[in-house]
């Protein structure tokens, strides 16, 4: 094969919000975010060779992306928090359990596992797995793996949950140190990811220490990285002989590749522009969900300019969710006026009372005036109390898509007496760090278990590093807390409507959209599913025809 020399600069995921999920692509994602999710990615230009299509009797498979093979280094643990969700789309790393399509949680590596009681769990796994160097994959291996994880990964270091791990033949016991009634979920995280890990291993030696349908073969990274079917997979045999996943300099050069046959995918489409393209294109196939990433601005309560929830309620309701959604996203994204997006079962507004459920201009400014702002000194700034409504909105340079709406809600804002400066940045994480913001304006991947308290602890609870806004509820503290012990599915949900409602009524973020994660496919390729939690990509049913 052919080395594709298409490049791009250092890029960081999502995600928070995984990712957490992060996250990922063009904007800030969570925990580096994060981080989710958040996200961001910066893409530099490149010039593209091209890897052939198939050679001899190989089943080749070309996936392109702009952002997404944005791990350093092939060690889950080590580097970037995110490595395990990075990992994750190469088809060769796996956990205990996998989210399916609706968050729910399904037996991965395990057979089966139960409550012994509230603070101890027993997992029984497969008897079939190996590891790619032939070792067999057994508790006290996954025991293992996850005690060099806990030791050498911050994130996993924040999982205080895990107190004590036991391990006897294919039985795998964890002792939490509070209730973990959703452990499942939990362990659904890409951080979990399951490696060999009985002796030091060598990540730079090219080897590969998994337990997936693909193994590596080659690693460079933000260039190509490419893998190969693991042919003693203890399931259903990978369909492709190999598979390249290339970086690619942008949108543009990713859709040229595509139609020139030189990858089979775009994972994902990043802007509206590009999604608008691809619609047009009779060879391609677009896959689209809706994810659990949310587009939001973010207040710093602490300033003076947003200090007053009149205001951030007055700059909500200047947000034209539809038009961002329909015109500069081509229906990439769709408009929310909630938190969580319809697409999660404690998510929607069905449940919700809302103070602002449309784009209402002037019915804006009246709140502004009934709250006694005006413009005192006739400089088309609106002030109260010495206080003038300028303020300053951080965002990822390379989002370009709500850059587009936050130009627009500039526009809107100051013909009601708001001045918004606009300040496109390559990271907005030092500045919301330090408080150096009015308004961030951030995506995130909000629900990478599938489960509520993961972007509440994250953005919602007063004592987080990443509630750089400094909201702050009792309440709210006191359901997050309840809802992390809670079993029952009707009680969680009900509490996470609470907090919710908590969080909107203080306007201390506005959420105005939810990111459909769109794929591009030649539709040469069958099998491929394409997940919502944004944490797989290849698997072993992915084929060409």
């Amino acid at each position: 094969m052919k080395k594709k020399i298409i490049t791009m600069t250092m890029a960081g995921m999502l995600a928070v919000s995984f990712l957490s999920a992060c996250g990922q692509g063009s904007t800030d994602n969570t925990a580096s975010e994060t981080a989710s999710q958040s996200e961001s990615t910066t893409a530099a230009s490149g010039s593209a060779q091209t890897t052939t299509a198939s050679s001899g009797d190989k089943k080749v498979i070309n996936l392109g992306s702009t952002g997404y093979w944005c791990n350093e280094v092939m060690d889950p643990a080590a580097g970037d928090t995110y490595n395990g969700w990075y990992i994750g789309y190469y088809g060769i790393s796996q956990q205990l359990f996998k989210l399916n399509e609706n968050f729910e949680p399904e037996n991965w590596l395990v057979e089966s596992f139960e409550q012994k009681d509230d603070n101890n769990w027993e997992f029984t796994l497969r008897d079939d797995v190996n590891f790619h160097n032939g070792s067999k994959m057994t508790a006290e291996s996954v025991k293992k793996c996850f005690e060099r994880t806990i030791k050498i990964n911050d994130r996993a270091k924040a999982a205080d949950w895990i107190k004590n791990i036991t391990a006897d033949g294919q039985k795998l016991k964890i002792e939490t140190s509070r209730k973990v009634t959703q452990i499942a979920n939990e362990l659904s995280d890409p951080l979990w990811v399951v490696y060999y890990a009985d002796e030091e291993v060598d990540y730079e030696d090219g080897k590969s220490y998994f337990t997936g349908p693909y193994k590596l073969q080659s690693f460079s990274a933000f260039d190509e990285t490419v893998v190969v079917r693991n042919d003693d997979y203890w399931g259903e045999k990978a369909k492709a002989d190999e598979v390249h996943f290339i970086t690619l300099a942008d949108d543009d050069a990713a859709i040229m590749a595509l139609n020139n046959n030189e990858i089979d995918m775009i994972y994902p489409v990043y802007s509206g522009a590009a999604m608008d393209t691809l619609s047009k294109q009779e060879n391609v196939e677009l896959s689209t969900v809706t994810s659990s990433r949310g587009e939001f601005l973010q207040y710093n309560m602490n300033g003076k300019a947003c200090s007053d929830v009149n205001v951030r309620n007055a700059i909500a309701m200047c947000i034209d969710r539809e038009g961002y959604s329909e015109s500069i996203t081509h229906n990439m994204t769709v408009p929310s006026y909630g938190i969580y997006s319809d697409s999660l079962p404690f998510g929607g507004t069905k449940d919700l009372k809302l103070t602002v459920d449309k784009m209402d201009v002037e019915g804006a400014k009246k709140l502004l005036e009934e709250a006694g702002y005006s413009d005192s000194n006739g400089n088309g700034i609106l002030d109260k109390d010495g206080t003038e409504l300028e303020m300053k909105l951080i965002i990822g340079s390379t989002a370009t898509d709500m850059i587009s709406m936050c130009n627009d809600l500039q526009s809107k804002l100051s013909t009601i007496g708001i001045k918004l400066n606009v300040e496109p940045m390559e990271s907005t994480m030092d500045e919301l760090a330090a408080g150096n913001f009015d308004i961030g304006c951030i995506s995130y991947a909000m629900a990478p278990t599938g489960t509520p308290d993961y972007f509440m602890n994250l953005k919602f609870a007063s004592d987080s590093t990443q509630n750089q806004g400094g909201f702050k509820s009792e309440r709210a503290d006191e359901l997050i807390k309840e809802i992390a012990v809670a079993s029952d599915t009707k009680e969680i949900n009900e509490k996470a409507t609470e907090v919710q409602q908590i969080v909107l009524d203080e306007c201390a973020y506005t959420f105005f959209a939810h990111k459909n994660y769109v794929v591009a496919l030649s539709k040469n390729l069958t099998g491929f599913v394409n997940n919502p939690t944004e944490y797989y990509c290849l698997d072993e049913y992915l084929d060409k025809k």
